[in-house]
């Protein structure tokens, strides 16, 4: 769950673009992920910072498998849910969603200086709104 979460915090992928990332979809030159299969259907490069980047290439397996692949089944993706439940009871959060850690990588972006076009673009919005009720 570490590196899921750390991801998805730094990165700003979807739930089911983290979930169907494969070792294959990573340039551990550039420090960067393709991804193909996007919500909006157009394919993006998404950066990784540092901090997951390093820690991702802790885990590197050469290869076209799944990153995080379900346990029963290598070809399948891994369904977190569970652990993700787990993991908020036992650090004491409440209504927090997955998506939510979308949210939270937004904002890493606009307060390290990204402009608001360049978060949208990162995160792969069509536009620059929101097209959902954001909670606070």
């Amino acid at each position: 769950m570490h590196l899921l979460i750390l991801l998805a915090i730094t990165t700003g992928m979807r739930k089911a673009e983290l979930s169907n990332l494969r070792w294959s979809d990573i340039n551990f030159e550039k420090g960067l992920a393709s991804l193909k299969d996007t919500k909006n259907g157009n394919p993006r490069i998404n950066p990784i910072p540092s901090i997951a980047f390093d820690e991702l290439k802790t885990s590197r397996q050469i290869g076209n498998g799944l990153i995080f692949f379900s346990p029963n089944n290598s070809e399948k993706p891994f369904d977190f849910r569970k652990q993700w439940y787990a993991t908020l009871k036992r650090a004491n959060i409440n209504n927090l969603l997955f998506h939510d850690l979308r949210h939270t990588a937004a904002s890493y972006l606009v307060m390290a200086g990204a402009t608001l076009h360049e978060a949208w673009q990162i995160l792969g919005h069509k536009s620059p709104l929101c097209q959902h009720t954001c909670r606070l």
